[in-house]
């Protein structure tokens, strides 16, 4: 925000707060699922060039667009994390 005049901000605010209060209003739905060109595209916009395809499964697990986390700890045993000291 530092480098953004006041009125840039206020613009971007109201920009935001529509968009806010519109998702909001729709009832809060989950995003449409990213298209494969865009998933193999945005590690090339972040990194400013291109990221080999090599790489793709490593961006695939850190996006976590299945909702299945492998590397998820598991979860404690609610009586021993009870009695643990």
């Amino acid at each position: 925000q530092g480098f953004m005049s006041e009125e840039d901000k206020a613009r971007a605010r109201a920009a935001a707060l529509t968009a806010i209060v519109d998702y909001r209003d729709r009832g809060c739905p989950a995003p449409a699922p990213l298209s494969p060109e865009l998933v193999t595209e945005m590690p090339d916009w972040a990194a400013a060039e291109h990221v080999d395809d090599d790489n793709l499964p490593l961006v695939l697990e850190e996006l976590d667009l299945d909702g299945a986390d492998p590397r998820q700890p598991a979860p404690l045993d609610p009586f021993l994390a009870r009695v643990f000291r």
